[in-house]
């Protein structure tokens, strides 16, 4: 399989009608994608519900395997950061990424709550290994490499794990809120769809990492400015 690009790498340049065209087809790709899986789609297909050529697909997406990975990344809430890693990572560095750490997560569950395509996608993850969604859960775990070379040495004398923390409180945020929409609302009598429980998920969030970098020795969190 070619190297993942970036969504919109490798496209032709356009102006705003053919952004808009191609949001429809990505729009079209996904929706064709969670209803026959990855098998059986097709370009044809999406061109058909998109409303127009497949040629037209084709000038904005050379290869089948490049439309199906744009659909799922474009509505990836981790790898949708990338344009913006850089400059986030700059303006929190003093902390440690304390408060990065933080804002992560909480826009993570807002994206969560907000965002069914979002809840589909980390449905589709659920239902098999397909190589595409490997792909996509790769370039995720690459992302967070970067992100971890920084707080593994601020926690390296602390016994506190916070890369464990973090995959733990990632995979049960998805689980309890991706469930409370498909399955059922509660778990340990807790209403996910609750209002005032979204309000409770980023008090957690906000204690939870002020509680882990409390652990730190005094200064430790200044390193994170290298």
């Amino acid at each position: 399989m070619n190297e993942k690009k970036g969504r919109g790498e490798g496209l032709p340049k356009t102006n705003k009608k053919g952004l808009a065209r191609q949001e429809t087809i990505l729009d079209a790709a996904f929706q064709h994608l969670k209803a026959v899986g990855f098998a059986a789609f097709t370009v044809r297909a999406v061109a058909r519900d998109a409303g127009i050529s497949t040629r037209a697909v084709y000038h904005h997406f050379a290869t089948r395997t490049d439309l199906i990975l744009a659909s799922l990344e474009r509505h990836d809430f981790w790898l949708s950061l990338v344009p913006s890693l850089d400059r986030l990572k700059e303006l929190h560095a003093g902390d440690g990424y304390r408060e990065f750490s933080s804002i992560l997560f909480k826009r993570m569950a807002y994206r969560l709550y907000t965002d069914p395509a979002f809840r589909e996608l980390i449905l589709l993850e659920l239902r098999g290994r397909d190589p595409w969604l490997v792909e996509l859960i790769e370039a995720r775990d690459r992302l967070g490499e970067e992100f971890f070379a920084v707080t593994d040495v601020l926690f390296r004398d602390a016994d506190i794990d916070l890369r464990l923390i973090s995959a733990l409180l990632l995979f049960g945020l998805e689980t309890a809120i991706v469930r409370a929409h498909a399955f059922h609302p509660s778990a340990c009598g807790i209403d996910f769809l609750a209002p005032e429980t979204r309000g409770r998920i980023d008090r957690c969030i906000d204690r939870l990492m002020q509680w882990a970098y409390g652990q730190l020795p005094p200064g430790t969190e200044r390193e994170g400015d290298g």
